[in-house]
C-alpha cells in the first residue's frame, strides 16, 4: 500500500453534491479524511486500522479553517498530482495512517473514491469521485 501525498493547498472542489460542516477537535487540512468522533461529537482525522478509527459521517476535507471543517460526503475533487500515477476507474482507499488515502486498503477496507476523468475542467486532468 502506497499512501498518496497531497499538497492540501492544490485540493480544490470540482463538483459538490453533499457536504457537511462541523466543529473539529485537531488540524483537518483539505485532502484529509475525517469522521465523527463519537465522544466528542466533533470532527477528526480518521484511518483505516479498526471499524471505530473508520467511523460513521465521514468525508475529505475541503476547507481549512480554525476550529470548524466542511467535508465533502459526495461528489468530485481534484487532488493535484496526487492521481497521476493512477489509472481512471482505479479506487482509492482510506489508509492506516491518519488521515491519508492509498492505493490499497488498509486493515479495514474502506474506498474512499474512484479516479475520474475531468472533461472541461482544464487544466485539471483527474478527479476523485466520493459517495460516503
Amino acid at each position: 500500500m502506497t499512501d498518496l501525498v497531497i499538497d492540501y493547498t492544490q485540493v480544490r472542489e470540482i463538483e459538490v453534491i453533499e457536504q457537511f460542516t462541523g466543529p473539529a477537535d485537531e488540524t483537518v487540512d483539505p485532502g484529509h479524511y475525517a469522521r465523527l468522533a463519537p465522544s466528542t461529537g466533533k470532527l477528526t482525522k480518521g484511518n483505516a486500522t479498526t471499524a471505530a478509527e473508520v467511523g460513521t459521517g465521514e468525508g475529505l476535507c475541503i476547507t481549512r479553517q480554525v476550529n470548524t471543517i466542511t467535508i465533502l460526503k459526495k461528489g468530485i475533487l481534484w487532488l493535484g498530482d496526487a492521481l497521476d500515477a493512477l489509472n481512471f476507474g482505479d479506487i482509492v482507499y482510506l489508509s492506516d495512517t491518519d488521515g491519508t488515502l492509498a492505493d490499497a486498503a488498509g486493515t479495514v477496507s474502506k474506498v474512499a473514491g474512484v479516479v475520474v476523468p475531468l472533461y472541461g475542467h482544464s487544466p485539471f486532468k483527474k478527479g476523485l469521485r466520493v459517495d460516503f
